[in-house]
């Protein structure tokens, strides 16, 4: 654990802390616990590389706020651990009665591990840390996104099919649109921006520095999250890690 707290103090995970509590309904409390749960897992991965440990919902929000920190993530990673330690978010099936039963078990091992080696109990609200995202994977965000100007332009628009720069992307709009609670016409127009933008950028380039809309950020944002596509892509598309 010392390596770890060398390598990553908990003090510079605070601004995830932050940001944790400004985009989801959650209470300060709770944000300021996923961050903890995130620095026990980073550090559990030394020392149990193989393992599948499994974060309850509210710290896996705590970890893709980590991971779209592209640059920091990655270099932590390479000090942590030698490698990358990918977050896997593959598409979203309806319900974990299609998943297999022990990752619920791995789920409550997780638990265990978390409380029994490093002290950390349920927040606030039990029920909510109780939850891996399997059946509830819609995000609670604090503030809805704000459609208004998408819907005046698109109200009449027929259903948007995926654009041949975006082929590699038609995993992303069904995930959008269930963790976001958005039309699926409008999550295929985020995608398709987003997949436009990415294909002109090269590899000093980022998206931030466009003019994007709030879909295509919010695209590209998911699609970061699926770490080893992301990755996969980014190598193939523009022949670098953004």
């Amino acid at each position: 654990m010392n390596d770890t707290a060398s390598i990553l103090p908990r003090s510079t995970l605070t601004e995830i802390e932050d940001r944790v509590y400004e985009k989801y309904e959650v209470a300060r409390a709770d944000a300021r616990l996923a961050v903890d749960y995130l620095w026990c897992f980073l550090d559990a991965k030394r020392t149990r590389a193989t393992d599948i440990i499994i974060l309850p919902q509210i710290a896996d929000w705590a970890w893709h706020e980590f991971v779209l920190e592209t640059a920091r993530y990655r270099s932590i990673c390479m000090e942590l651990f030698g490698q990358f330690l990918h977050h896997a978010a593959k598409p979203l099936r309806r319900g974990l009665h299609s998943e297999p039963q022990p990752l619920r078990e791995i789920f409550s091992a997780s638990l265990c591990l978390m409380r029994d080696i490093y002290g950390l109990d349920l927040g606030r609200h039990p029920e909510q840390w109780l939850e891996a995202g399997w059946d509830h994977p819609e995000y609670r965000l604090r503030h809805s996104i704000d459609l208004s100007d998408w819907g005046r332009q698109s109200a009449v628009t027929a259903f948007p099919p995926i654009q041949p720069a975006a082929t590699h992307l038609s995993w992303l709009p069904h995930r959008i649109a269930r963790r976001f609670a958005i039309p699926l016409t409008a999550a295929c127009r985020g995608v398709n921006e987003y997949a436009q933008v990415f294909a002109s950028l090269n590899q000093t380039g980022s998206l931030e520095s466009r003019a994007c809309s709030i879909l295509a950020k919010i695209a590209w944002e998911e699609h970061i999250l699926w770490t080893e596509r992301y990755s996969s892509d980014c190598f193939q598309i523009i022949g670098a890690f953004l």
